[in-house]
Order: structure tokens, then C-alpha cells, then sequence
């Protein structure tokens, strides 16, 4: 059995797969918050003790969720730059909070896995950028001549 390479652009592959993992990890993160609240357990058990608290956990994650879900279905298209760059913004914007509230990762013993999650934001929206320029770059670009003369 050989290998067959897929006709897929990268561009839409790499939003199909960043959705698909955004939408799987920001879940994950959600039922960590519920399970912390409602029944202090799990990695965020601290907010059983700070209610309040959960209300930005839970709107953080299921918006990354709402946007996971959006790269999965713009990975469909032809034009996928400015969902690359919607993609990127949203890890400029976690990995920008992330660090103003370092101070949080200290107060709960967490700064490798905070540094971990910036990090991974960082080169996110990286990967995202540089897919959003190959992106702009191909639609942008004019159509091939054809080396056979016109009839």
C-alpha cells in the first residue's frame, strides 16, 4: 500500500487541525473549570473557594471553543487569511493576558505550565501569521500563462 499526499492546501490543514485542537483543549478546560467549582477537584479546585472566578474561566474557554469551531469550518475555503489572522490575534490577545497576570501562575504554583500555555500561544500565532502571508500570497497571485497559443 503506498501513501497518498493530500491536495489539501497547508494553510487549510494547519486551521483545520489548530480548530479541531482548540476545540478539544478549550472543552477540556471547561469540564477542569466545572469539576473545580462544583465539586473542588482537578487542577482548578481553587475555584470551589473564588466563585467568581469561574465566570471568566468559563467564558474564555467557551469562546476558544466558539472560535476552534470557526477555523474548523473556514479551513473549507479558499481565502483563509484573515481567518489565519483571526487565529493568530486570539493567541496574541491569551498569551498578552497570560503575562499582565503572571502573578496568578505564582499564587497557585502553576508558572511552568503558565509558561508552557504562553509559549504555545506565542508560537500559535506565529504559525498562523506566517500560514495568513502564504495564504494572501497565493490568492494574490496572478494566474499561470499558458505556454500553448491563444485559438
Amino acid at each position: 500500500m503506498g501513501t497518498q499526499r493530500s491536495t489539501e492546501p497547508l494553510e487549510n490543514r494547519t486551521l483545520r487541525i489548530h480548530g479541531t485542537v482548540l476545540c478539544v483543549g478549550s472543552s477540556a478546560f471547561v469540564a477542569a473549570v466545572l469539576a473545580g467549582r462544583f465539586a473542588a477537584v482537578g487542577p482548578l479546585r481553587f475555584l470551589h473557594e473564588v466563585p467568581i472566578a469561574s465566570i471568566g474561566f468559563l467564558e474564555a474557554f467557551l469562546l476558544a471553543t466558539i472560535v476552534g469551531l470557526f477555523l474548523r469550518q473556514a479551513s473549507t475555503l479558499v481565502i483563509t487569511w484573515p481567518w489565519s489572522v483571526l487565529a493568530a490575534v486570539t493567541h496574541i490577545v491569551l498569551a498578552t493576558v497570560n503575562v499582565t497576570h503572571w502573578g496568578f501562575y505564582r499564587g497557585i504554583d502553576a508558572e511552568l505550565p503558565g509558561a508552557i500555555a504562553t509559549a504555545v500561544h506565542v508560537a500559535l500565532a506565529g504559525l498562523e501569521l506566517a500560514m495568513a502571508r502564504r495564504n494572501r500570497l497565493a490568492v494574490d497571485a496572478p494566474p499561470a500563462r499558458s505556454s500553448s497559443p491563444p485559438r
